[in-house]
C-alpha cells in the first residue's frame, strides 16, 4: 500500500493514527511492515499523547490483505484503473464470476462516453423533423431512444455477467444499437 493513513482502535484504551509512505504485508510474521511514517497515540481526551516518527515499524492490525481485498468497493463505484487492479486480485483468487463481472464493468466504462455521440446523432435527426409534426413527436422519439438505450444497457450487463455475452459485446452492445437507431432516424429524415 502507498500513501496511507490508518486509524487503529483495535485495542481497548489505545487509539492510534498511523501515517506512512508505504506498507506491506509480511506473511512470515503475519504482521504489517510500515515504512517512513509517524504514529500518533491519542489519549481519551482526544489530545496527542505521544508522537513517534519511524523509518520502519511492525504493527499487528486486525486486518490481513485478504480481508482488505474482500472489503473492496462496489464495481460500479470504481474507475477503470481501480477496476483493473481489482481484476488482477480476482484473477489471483480465481473467482470466475467476479472476473467476468469486472470485465463487463470495465468495457461499459470504456463504452459509456461514446453514448454522447449517439445522443448527438439522435438529437440531430430529431432536430431536423419539420415543426408541423410537432415538438411532442420529437420529444417522444428522444425519450423512446433513451429508455431503449437504458434497457439494452441493463440487459446486456446481465447477459455479460452470466457469461451469455462476451464482456466486449456486453459493454458495447447498447452503443451499437443506439448507433443503429440514430442512423435509421437520420436515413428516415433524409428521405423526406
Amino acid at each position: 500500500m502507498k500513501g496511507l493513513t490508518i486509524v487503529d482502535r483495535s485495542q481497548e484504551g489505545l487509539n492510534q493514527i498511523v501515517v506512512a509512505e508505504t506498507a506491506e504485508w509480511n506473511p512470515g510474521d503475519n504482521i504489517w511492515d510500515f515504512y517512513n511514517g509517524t504514529i500518533y497515540l491519542v489519549s481519551p481526551d482526544r489530545s496527542y499523547r505521544n508522537i513517534l516518527k519511524f523509518e520502519h515499524q511492525k504493527l499487528r492490525l486486525p486486518r490481513t490483505p485478504l480481508t482488505l481485498a474482500n472489503k473492496s468497493r462496489d464495481y460500479d463505484e470504481m474507475n477503470i484503473a481501480q477496476a483493473s487492479e481489482q481484476l488482477e486480485l480476482e484473477r489471483l483468487a480465481g473467482n470466475e464470476r467476479k472476473i467476468r463481472k469486472l470485465k463487463v464493468r470495465i468495457q461499459q466504462k470504456l463504452a459509456f462516453p461514446f453514448a454522447c455521440v449517439i445522443c448527438g446523432l439522435v438529437g440531430a435527426s430529431v432536430g431536423t423533423i419539420p415543426q408541423r409534426t410537432g415538438r411532442a413527436a420529437s420529444f417522444g422519439i428522444s425519450l423512446l431512444v433513451i429508455f431503449t438505450y437504458y434497457i439494452v444497457l441493463v440487459v446486456a450487463r446481465t447477459l455479460g455477467d452470466t457469461g451469455f455475452l462476451s464482456p466486449f459485446v456486453a459493454g458495447w452492445l447498447p452503443n451499437l444499437i443506439g448507433l443503429g437507431a440514430g442512423v435509421f432516424l437520420l436515413g428516415q429524415i433524409a428521405k423526406r
